[in-house]
């Protein structure tokens, strides 16, 4: 005791025995690992849990070691999260929806996204769809728009790129992807590094799906009016450039001193850009098919 200022207090060297409730603990533990695929409403209380254990498992304990169990190992299973540090280089891409007129007909615009969350500057431009030919095209806008090429960019795993994952052994989220002929097409021209989120997991590029937000509440609203798509797109390029010389989110420089920054990182841009169509063989002859 003489080596503490104070009594250091009891110290277990193991954890305490549960001679009722461990053999029943790895029922428990699969019960609380399956509960995080099930939805919230219907995943099982301890008092659930606790009488499964009595009426399908002989379990003949008390309901309080039972509850006292269940709190601290859903404290263990509890996600963490850490932030992310944004690094120059990497774009997040995503698609939006809003509403629009053209010619004084209501339409449905399909926002092209992308984002450099390091520096915090958006493109956007609108679709009449989510086709691989919108995809293509938005990517060449983007890229002519940043005056370079992003090496890492970051995708959801939206079916005009991905065809199939593949569920890994160890994880049900999958990690190998079968790509789409169109999309490897898009990356084999500007030479980035494709990456997908987890299945489930949007927060991985939570960047782009903010901003996709940002752009429906301040670049839509109010609901814009143009006589054409052409004229619509060139409104949305001008509110992007606008954007550049507002100051960075906790930053000391305004965003477009930071692209300017960021740009050494990029990949230059090729001497055309992507041809953005989808291409498809009929015969012998190949058929392209543009927006």
């Amino acid at each position: 005791m003489l080596l503490y200022a104070s009594p250091p207090g009891c110290r277990l060297s193991k954890p305490r025995p549960k001679p009722k409730l461990s053999p029943f603990l790895p029922i428990i533990n699969q019960i609380l690992e399956t509960d995080y695929q099930a939805p919230k409403k219907q995943r099982h209380t301890a008092k659930r849990i606790f009488d499964r254990l009595k009426q399908e498992h002989g379990f003949n304990g008390g309901h309080a070691i039972v509850k006292d169990y269940v709190r601290e190992k859903r404290l263990r299973l509890k996600e963490v999260y850490f932030p992310l540090e944004q690094k120059p280089g990497t774009c997040q891409i995503d698609f939006g929806q809003a509403k629009v007129f053209i010619e004084g007909k209501e339409r449905t615009a399909y926002m092209f996204c992308m984002v450099l969350p390091y520096s915090d500057a958006v493109f956007a431009k609108a679709y009449q769809t989510e086709a691989i030919e919108a995809v293509q095209d938005g990517h060449n806008s983007a890229y002519a728009f940043y005056e370079g090429v992003p090496p890492i960019n970051l995708y959801d795993n939206m079916s005009t790129a991905v065809k199939k994952i593949f569920k890994s052994k160890m994880s049900t989220a999958g990690k190998k992807r079968d790509l789409t002929d169109d999309f490897i097409a898009l990356r084999s021209h500007y030479l980035f590094l494709s990456c997908f989120c987890n299945v489930g997991r949007p927060n991985e590029k939570g960047v782009v799906e903010g901003i996709v937000g940002c752009v429906q509440r301040n670049f839509f609203v109010p609901v814009p009016r143009f006589n054409s798509w052409e004229k619509l797109n060139s409104y949305l390029l001008d509110r992007c450039r606008k954007r550049l010389s507002m100051k960075a989110a906790g930053k000391n420089k305004t965003i477009g001193e930071l692209l300017e920054q960021e740009r050494s990182t990029f990949r230059q841009l090729p001497s055309e850009p992507f041809d953005a169509c989808r291409k498809r063989t009929s015969g012998n002859q190949p058929v392209f098919s543009t927006l």
